[in-house]
């Protein structure tokens, strides 16, 4: 009846996939380091991520809303009236835009 395992099954796999994603590549590298260089494996000083993980907060919390108004309005998550259907799927992809902008923007110091 509600897409809420739809919804769990996509956040599960990005989950799975950035915490695979980054401790494989990891693992490799402090292998490689070891085996080929015979030296530890350093990790030098990132960036700053307080306003991507800001930015991502806020924008979730807009589409976890936008996700419940639906429920409570339209008794589901997903599908509904031909404009509701394109209101929501246009609002989600704008939010996505805006999440990409200010990520990029902050890695390039522009603001």
């Amino acid at each position: 009846k509600y897409a809420d395992s739809s919804i769990g099954n996509i956040t599960g796999s990005n989950a799975v996939n950035v915490f695979l994603g980054v401790g494989v590549a990891w693992l490799m590298g402090s292998v490689y380091q070891r085996v080929v260089n015979d030296a530890d494996f350093v990790v030098e000083e990132g960036g700053d991520l307080g306003l991507s993980v800001a930015a991502f907060l806020a924008l979730a919390l807009v589409a976890i809303a936008t996700l419940m108004v639906r429920r409570i309005t339209l008794g589901a998550e997903l599908g509904g009236p031909q404009g509701v259907k394109l209101f929501s799927a246009a609002l989600l992809v704008l939010l996505w835009l805006i999440y990409v902008s200010v990520s990029t923007a902050n890695t390039f110091c522009l603001f």
